[in-house]
């Protein structure tokens, strides 16, 4: 259940529901400025509160507002497919920081997002003996 995911930080930011317009099958509407192009994890839950995908992006803005209404893909065609067989579905997120460091004379950065999605799969596997419905098929 989602939370859980609150009490260690995450914020809920919009949902994703049926879109009017012809161009696009869905909408993803949110209130918060919460979200920008930083890096972070994200969680897909229904409105039950239930888990339904674990995910990470260097840019939370393009994933969750761009790549999930405009972008075809088996990923993104599942959500939208699960939202529209099922109903509503609402996004939490949890920015990432990221880390600069010089590395033999360059400046590097990088993010935790891909271990702590990876981290938080893990913890949901341990728990419920399965991922997240969404995230079938990650190891």
């Amino acid at each position: 259940m989602i939370e859980k995911y609150k009490e260690l930080g995450f914020h809920y930011i919009g949902f994703m529901c049926d879109s009017d317009d012809f161009a696009r099958d869905v909408d993803v509407v949110s209130d918060s400025e919460l979200i920008c192009n930083k890096p972070g994890v994200y969680i897909i839950a229904d409105t039950d509160g239930r888990v339904l995908k674990i995910g990470e992006s260097m840019d939370m803005n393009k994933r969750i507002f761009r790549a999930y209404k405009w972008i075809k893909n088996s990923t993104n065609d599942k959500v939208r497919n699960y939202m529209k067989e099922n109903g509503t579905l609402r996004f939490y997120v949890l920015p990432t920081p990221l880390i600069t460091a010089a590395v033999a004379g360059f400046n590097c950065t990088a993010s935790f997002n891909k271990s702590l999605e990876r981290e938080l799969l893990k913890d949901f596997r341990d728990n419920y003996d399965a991922l997240p419905i969404l995230n079938a098929g990650v190891a």
